[in-house]
């Protein structure tokens, strides 16, 4: 090999080696990138001490949640506190406290107003506690591919996209934060079926409608004059009905007097351990429905379906003819 030829490979394994260098340079820059990416939005630890989480939306009022002991309440006026759905805050909690990939995509404020970050055009999310604010965000558009959105933290330039999820929650409307059910689901004093032991509807202008357990699984109907032994099925059905029954949205008390309507019907359950529950319905002027529930104090607007699933009649309880035949 002569001397030349050797010249040409030396070099060319030098600008290997440094192309070599070079590359893992590179990614080790992209995996430090990247590291630094992956935070959470809140520390699961300040989450101990979070009492009110505060959302401002530019085209809509500003939506408060807040916690009293361990229930957590919509804060629709100084006057107005519904319950709000504990599964939902949990779910949203557990999305900002997640660990995910939050990259950098702009650093000035000059691409704030292109990105939908302004003070006027973005939704502000504000979580505190009875010492402060524990963490602030603006949140602005979703990027080209309609999956991340734009966000600063706090008072910084910075600008870095995540998962549209948390969007989601910002721009859903006040019901969808509401627990509208009118009875407990959970704890203690959960409403099961198998604690109600006498039910009855009692519709304006017809006759009451009484279903009474006489065994664990079996039923008597007694509509008016006629008296019958129900389908189980079918009680046990319309019981699911009446435990998970739930309204549209809650009327301000402020317009509790306007919209409440005429008694129309009442549902009322005996339970075994001698307590009572009830719902009210009422029907306004112009063909809505309204509803009261024994467990709490809020009028509830409620849809026609809602209605017609709870005043069923002596007819949807009875056996089918194959079941009556011996």
């Amino acid at each position: 090999m002569t001397f030349q030829k050797k010249i040409y490979l030396l070099s060319g394994l030098l600008g290997i080696l440094v192309l070599v260098y070079g590359l893992s340079f590179f990614l080790d820059a992209s995996r430090i990138e990247e590291t630094q990416s992956q935070f959470s939005l809140v520390d699961p630890r300040a989450l101990t001490s979070l009492t009110k989480i505060h959302i401002t939306r530019s085209s809509e009022n500003p939506l408060t949640i807040v916690k009293r002991g361990q229930d957590w309440f919509v804060q629709l006026s100084e006057q107005d506190e519904f319950p709000a759905k504990k599964g939902r805050i949990d779910d949203f909690l557990a999305l900002l406290s997640k660990k995910a990939s939050y990259p950098v995509r702009a650093r000035t404020k000059d691409a704030h107003e292109k990105l939908g970050l302004t003070q006027e055009k973005g939704k502000k999310l504000v979580l505190a506690g009875e010492k402060g604010t524990l963490a602030e965000f603006t949140f602005g558009d979703k990027d080209v591919s309609g999956q991340e959105v734009y966000f600063r933290i706090g008072q910084k330039d910075e600008v870095r996209s995540g998962s549209d999820a948390i969007i989601s929650y910002l721009e859903s409307g006040l019901p969808s934060w509401y627990d509208l059910r009118f009875f407990p689901q959970e704890g203690k004093l959960a409403l099961t079926a198998d604690l109600v032991q006498r039910i009855r509807i009692e519709e304006k202008g017809k006759a009451p409608l009484t279903l009474s357990r006489k065994e664990k699984n079996e039923w008597d109907a007694q509509e008016g004059a006629s008296r019958f032994d129900a389908d189980p099925q079918k009680v046990a059905s319309y019981l699911q009905t009446v435990i998970s029954a739930e309204g549209e949205t809650f009327i301000p008390s402020a317009e509790r007097s306007e919209k409440q309507g005429t008694e129309k019907a009442t549902i009322s359950l005996e339970l075994g351990d001698g307590r009572k529950k009830r719902i009210v319905i009422y029907e306004t002027k112009d063909n809505k429905f309204t509803g009261t529930s024994s467990d709490t104090s809020y009028l509830y607007s409620l849809a026609q379906w809602t209605v017609e699933r709870l005043l069923q009649k002596g007819e949807d309880f009875k056996k089918n003819d194959s079941q009556t035949k011996p």
